[in-house]
């Protein structure tokens, strides 16, 4: 091996073995799939990364958003979200987004009208939206009308048509504003106002969320101007919870639609889409300035959490975080001083001169501000993770298209690592040929297995029984969760704190029907045999009674 390839690659030794691996890096990581190599013999299936929450599993590569947490950086397509939310609007960020770079001016002004084009939604849309109950969240409206709208579109199923694709792209980023401000429009019982395309994409939303009886709604330049950059701030941010699940989804080559409800589904979760509305909880809790350094005390002791602080990625200030801020001040211009910021920026003040918040990296992220500057502008907290999903859906969108034609990507499995936890009901069928074993070899199996037990403590090997089991001339037919009865669903189950299954078919076990010997095992239970058995003998008018019940007189 040369020295070049020894620099780019990392040598793993198993202790088990002896053996060392060469295992590749590029790009800072390594190809899970090598960790399958290190085996302990030629029948081991390798070894497995274990990480939940996929603390340190890069699961595809991506060049739409590019973040460095160490030095509080982030890039859409490689430009600085500072140059883009200053210079730019949202449907350019779109654009970018999706198409790569920024679009010149043709390509603006066709983009905006095919966005404009598509902003109005089927009247039966607003019916289905009708058959929600009159206080359903604002979000579940939306998970259920974007999922709905692929019943709309069949042409949306042809994935493979870079032309359908794009259709459908168009399509989503036009209508969410429409479907969310009918979302909270439905709650306030008030009438769905068609859009209006001589207003900007930001400017446009604020009309169908807040016109009502005037000809025409006229948006504070301000208000609108804010709106449009919270969304370009929120357009994108890697690998989250909502966006692998778009991708998630989207790798089973479902419609976007589809993929899209999901992803809108991940973002109702509290520590995703709703992370803003906790940050008001807290200010409001609070109360008043004076408050600050005592709950702050509170925090560092452990009693209560910062929300708004420290990122899962940013181990520095939130870029995004920075641009809110002076939006904020802006905002509160038009709609009056909000005086939950005062405690914000006190408390923001306080912990970036405390050592113990400086020391944990807890800087103030996007949701710290932003939830302050939708209050302001009128928008109720239920509304917070629908303005998110505004503006993330062309992010989302160019994440599906980049997982759908990336020749490395499959559909999503994760590998789960397996355990028969202590307590769990396991059974076991054994045959023996045709005609089965008898009582007495299944009885020597059960002590068999039962020594099996004791050997691993509980925890049940599949091979190791099914090469004991077989060994004395048996044949395994299945080992899984047992989900019939046994007769130690008695007592002594219900003592270590078990519960039977549910069967498959209570049925199988009625005594008028034969059934095959099973060996039912229970980790550190013991072990029950139903030996098999004939049925009954029955009076043959009996029995012929019952096939053929007599009719009600």
């Amino acid at each position: 091996m040369s020295g070049e390839q020894r620099q780019s690659s990392l040598s793993v030794t198993d202790n088990r073995t002896g053996r060392t691996y060469e295992v590749p890096i590029k790009d800072g990581a390594i190809p899970a799939m090598a960790l399958r190599d290190v085996k302990l013999d030629e029948d081991d299936f390798g070894l497995l990364s274990y990480d939940p929450a996929f603390m340190n599993t890069a699961s595809c590569r991506s060049a739409i958003t590019y973040i460095d947490g160490e030095q509080g950086i982030l890039r859409y397509r490689g430009y600085p979200i500072q140059e883009l939310a200053e210079r730019v609007s949202f449907l350019e960020v779109a654009w970018l987004l999706v198409e790569g770079d920024l679009p010149d001016d043709g390509e603006l002004a066709d983009w905006t009208d095919q966005i404009n084009h598509h902003t109005f939604v089927k009247e039966n849309i607003k019916k289905f939206i009708d058959g929600f109950h009159h206080d359903a969240h604002p979000m579940g409206i939306l998970v259920g009308t974007v999922g709905a709208l692929s019943t709309f579109y069949p042409d949306a199923k042809r994935i493979d048509d870079p032309a359908a694709r794009r259709r459908q792209m168009v399509r989503l980023i036009a209508k969410i504003p429409t479907l969310a401000a009918y979302a909270y429009r439905h709650a306030r019982g008030h009438p769905y106002p068609y859009p209006d395309n001589e207003l900007s994409y930001a400017g446009n939303f604020l009309n169908l969320m807040w016109k009502m009886g005037e000809p025409k709604y006229h948006p504070d330049p301000i208000l609108e101007h804010a709106l449009d950059v919270l969304f370009t701030l929120h357009a994108d941010h890697e690998q989250n919870c909502s966006t692998n699940a778009m991708r998630a989804v989207a790798s089973s080559h479902v419609d976007p639609y589809s993929a899209a409800a999901a992803a809108v589904a991940a973002l109702y979760g509290p520590l995703h889409g709703g992370a803003n509305e906790q940050v008001l909880r807290m200010l409001n809790e609070i109360g008043s300035v004076d408050q600050v350094p005592a709950y702050l005390e509170r925090v560092k002791q452990g009693e209560l959490k910062l929300m708004g602080f420290g990122h899962r990625v940013y181990k520095n200030y939130d870029p995004r975080a920075r641009i809110i801020k002076q939006v904020a001040d802006d905002v509160f211009k038009v709609t009056g001083l909000n005086p939950l910021l005062e405690i914000a920026v006190e408390l923001e003040r306080i912990a970036l001169e405390d050592d113990y918040f400086i020391s944990h990296k807890l800087y103030p992220n996007v949701d710290f501000y932003s939830g302050i500057i939708y209050e302001a502008m009128g928008f109720p907290t239920e509304m917070f993770p629908v303005l998110f999903a505004i503006g993330r859906m062309p992010g989302w969108l160019a994440q599906w298209e980049e997982n759908l034609t990336d020749p490395e990507q499959r559909i999503a499995r994760p590998i789960e690592v397996g355990v028969l936890e202590d307590g769990v009901l396991v059974e076991h069928f054994i045959t023996g040929g045709n005609s089965g074993i008898g009582k007495g070899m299944a009885a020597g199996l059960a002590r068999i297995v039962a020594g099996l037990l004791d050997e691993q403590r509980g925890e049940l090997r599949r091979n190791e029984i099914l090469d004991r089991v077989e060994s004395h001339g048996a044949e395994c037919i299945d080992l899984g969760v047992c989900t019939h009865r046994c007769e130690l669903a008695g007592d002594r189950l219900r003592g270590a704190g078990l519960e039977r299954r549910h069967p498959v078919d209570d049925q199988l076990l009625d005594d008028d029907r034969p059934r095959q010997p099973r060996l039912h095992l229970h980790a550190r239970r013991g072990i029950a045999l139903h030996p098999a058995r004939p049925p009954p003998q029955q009076p043959r008018a009996e029995r012929v009674e019952r096939r053929n019940p007599r009719p009600h007189q």
